[in-house]
């Protein structure tokens, strides 16, 4: 939601610099928290009731008669990320490499469901695995996946290096997908 709190630092008059959808520096970071807690499921509902009226289907004021028109939202993916920024880039690329060598030599199932907090049973589901995958010219991430999760590390833009945790089933967490149960998770 990165695009919604930078009009909100702006506003503020708080310097910050953004590399793609992450804020790379910012001069008051006790105002990017203030902007990031402000992320209530109200304020995301507006944003959400303005770009589905803008891009989705216009109905007449006779078809919005006889049928009921209500939004509701859901939460179908997560993703958290870090992001380890260098001031100099040499050494990220060095760091990533030794990183996928551990992660494909030590990663194993019972590790990677430590990573997310849960119990491997005989009745786990899901894909279980770490892989180092390429993509378009030379990119790498290394990805290890567990049930419907998984965490992923890639070098972005010469820069940083990149964490990020993704699920697409919150039911595995034991959260709600409901916009409303947001500030529960």
């Amino acid at each position: 939601m990165h695009e919604v709190m930078a009009p909100v630092l702006s506003a503020k008059g708080v310097k910050y610099r953004m590399r793609d959808n992450a804020f790379v520096s910012v001069a008051n970071p006790d105002a990017l928290q203030t902007a990031a807690s402000s992320l209530d499921p109200k304020r995301i509902q507006d944003r959400l009731e303005y770009w589905t009226f803008l891009l989705g289907p216009k109905f007449s004021a006779h078809e919005r008669e006889g049928m009921d028109l209500h939004r509701r939202y859901f939460i179908s993916q997560v993703e958290y990320a870090l992001n380890i920024i260098f001031k100099r880039n040499h050494s990220i690329h060095t760091i990533f490499e030794r990183s996928c060598d551990l992660g494909l030599a030590r990663l194993t199932l019972n590790r990677i469901a430590n990573i997310f907090g849960w119990r491997v049973t005989r009745r786990t589901n899901g894909k279980h695995q770490v892989v180092l995958e390429q993509i378009d010219h030379a990119h790498h991430i290394l990805r290890a996946y567990s049930k419907n999760s998984f965490v992923k590390q890639y070098e972005k833009f010469i820069a940083f290096l990149r964490i990020e945790t993704c699920s697409n089933n919150l039911k595995d967490f034991h959260q709600k997908k409901s916009l409303e149960y947001l500030p529960q998770c």
